[in-house]
């Protein structure tokens, strides 16, 4: 039986959420049914993660910068040379140009959209907001199917989109591999030094964990606002802030004029998995996520985990069963915090209830297998087109 070709175009391959799960869902897919490879711009640790699963990975720069003229020309011809079966898209500017390509070549072409701002291709109203709207919605439209990480995605997408159909935005929920992450929460990375040392957090500190890129979006000025509060008030208090990103050195520069640098950490282009058992707790500021994987680890981990969000419901946490859902807002994050450090018992509740919600809800066996299923379907309908 021939293998279906699949080539996955994602814009980086740093850490980040949309990328472990790629990396995850190409690990599990069944390797008799499918031939993947991956094109990427943006070069990071999960290039050599693919390469320890025997997946090709191809990188495309422009000549004299990332996204000059020749960029286009090079993506291109990579495609062509390997010559899909169906191209699959991870993040904004993947998107955009695999649509360019699906559209001049009539390669089917399935959009995955792990966020809000991907839906329209922007969250903030600047010069740049209405152009990227119009490109998104004049190219995704055309998309064989669209997938969505949570079911508030699905909605704002069928709303930017009220002309495409329906049935062909669906949602697969993100998953992780618990067996996975129990094995390696308590090993130390290959080749890197914990930096925080184990013995001094689970004596004398309390430790608030987040994960996530350094980017507006992801909200990091509130929590560290926050956490001066609670320092001031609980003086054992610690924060340990892991990602990377353009806003490191505002965020650190805030840590100096807030006069708590001393208390907070910052943990660059490192796997999270091997921090999450120095935390406490976790907490997640984000202003909107799809469903974080971030998350989704923490409480796999047994973490008390905190969100914030505009909305009362969460898609995975139910306020004071198995997380806390807060307000996006700095006197509210507080007030949770606080209530995780003066309550044992809750914590305990929190942390079994998560550990239960990611193993019943959040598989990436689940996750898998609806892909495979879908990229079959996919090739089976073109199939009978051609024929």
């Amino acid at each position: 039986m021939k293998k279906i070709k699949i080539v996955h175009i994602i814009t980086s391959l740093k850490c980040g959420g949309a990328e472990a799960l790629l990396c995850e869902l190409l690990s599990i897919m069944p390797q008799d049914l499918f031939e993947h490879h991956v094109i990427y711009f943006y070069h990071g640790k999960h290039v050599q993660t693919l390469g320890s699963i025997n997946i090709p990975t191809h990188q495309i720069k422009g000549l004299f910068c990332l996204y000059d003229p020749f960029f286009a020309l090079r993506l291109f011809n990579k495609i062509n040379t390997i010559k899909p079966d169906i191209i699959h898209t991870i993040l904004w500017t993947a998107h955009i140009f695999g649509a360019l390509y699906a559209r001049v070549t009539y390669v089917p072409i399935v959009h995955a959209l792990h966020s809000h701002a991907e839906v329209t291709g922007s969250l903030k109203n600047n010069l740049f907001s209405l152009p990227k709207k119009l490109i998104t919605r004049l190219l995704l439209t055309k998309a064989q199917r669209i997938i969505t990480v949570s079911d508030a995605i699905a909605q704002a997408t069928k709303n930017f989109y009220p002309h495409y159909q329906q049935s062909h935005i669906i949602t697969i929920t993100n998953g992780i591999n618990n067996k996975k992450i129990e094995k390696q929460a308590h090993k130390p990375p290959k080749g890197a030094k914990i930096i925080i040392k184990q013995s001094s957090i689970k004596n004398n500190f309390f430790t608030i964990g987040c994960v996530g890129r350094f980017i507006p979006i992801k909200n990091h000025q509130l929590l560290i606002n926050a956490f001066a509060h609670i320092h001031k008030k609980h003086p054992f208090t610690r924060l340990i802030l892991i990602g990377y990103g353009p806003l490191e050195h505002d965020l650190r520069q805030l840590t100096i004029e807030l006069d708590i640098e001393n208390a907070v950490t910052f943990i660059i282009n490192q796997n999270a998995i091997h921090y999450y058992s120095k935390f406490d707790c976790f907490v997640l500021p984000s202003i909107t996520e799809g469903i974080s994987i971030a998350l989704l680890e923490a409480m796999a981990c047994k973490l008390p985990c905190i969100v914030t969000s505009q909305e009362k419901n969460h898609e995975v946490i139910t306020s004071m069963e198995n997380g806390i859902i807060t307000p996006i807002h700095q006197e509210n994050l507080q007030e949770a915090i606080d209530l995780l450090i003066n309550n044992h018992t809750l914590r305990n509740i929190l942390r079994n209830n998560a550990l239960h919600t990611v193993k019943e809800l959040f598989n990436i066996q689940t996750a898998s297998k609806k892909y495979s299923d879908l990229f079959q379907n996919i090739y089976s309908i073109e199939n009978i087109k051609k024929n």
